[in-house]
């Protein structure tokens, strides 16, 4: 599903481009956000002129590009989207996993990788995956055990990149 915020009338979206994030599994998204001297003439306005949320559900696309009507920023948008895709397909794109998010900002041609891959428990070591007797454990042994699972990821690269580039609480 993609939502879109189409600009202006004025075409007042000139200003700082941010093209952002891969996130989950079919998360794009693009906007335009207008500059600060237009925002302060028109308080009510949303930060962003032209805006484009993808996600693989409708509602998380809306999400997305609500919070851009609100003038949240693209990491903002993204926090939503990931949010409710939890929701909606928690079997794929869920608060409990990993993802990575890539952020661009155009004024200063600045690119920053946010690496939100599950991560082994502190306390994990290597015979973690040998049974009692010191044999190794298989493949699927080691998965239906629950020995494997990861401590989930996405949260906190959430909030570390929103820290750094979100606008809304």
């Amino acid at each position: 599903m993609i939502a879109a915020l189409q600009p202006d009338r004025t075409g007042a979206h000139a200003g700082r481009l941010v093209l952002p994030l891969s996130l989950g599994l079919a998360l794009g998204l693009f906007t335009a956000v207008t500059a600060p001297s237009a925002m302060a003439r028109t308080p009510a306005r949303p930060a962003a002129s032209r805006a484009l949320v993808v996600a693989a559900e409708p509602d998380a696309a809306e999400a997305g590009l609500k919070v851009l009507r609100a003038g949240g920023s693209a990491v903002d948008a993204a926090v939503a989207v990931q949010a409710v895709l939890g929701l909606e397909e928690p079997q794929s794109t869920s608060l409990t996993g990993g993802a990575f998010l890539v952020y661009h900002d155009a004024k200063t041609h600045r690119t920053t990788v946010y690496n939100g891959r599950e991560k082994a428990p502190s306390t994990a070591t290597p015979q973690l995956f040998f049974d009692e007797t010191g044999k190794e454990l298989g493949k699927l042994a080691a998965i239906m055990s629950g020995r494997s699972t990861g401590a989930p990821g996405v949260v906190p690269m959430l909030a570390r990149a929103h820290a750094d580039h979100g606008r809304r609480p």
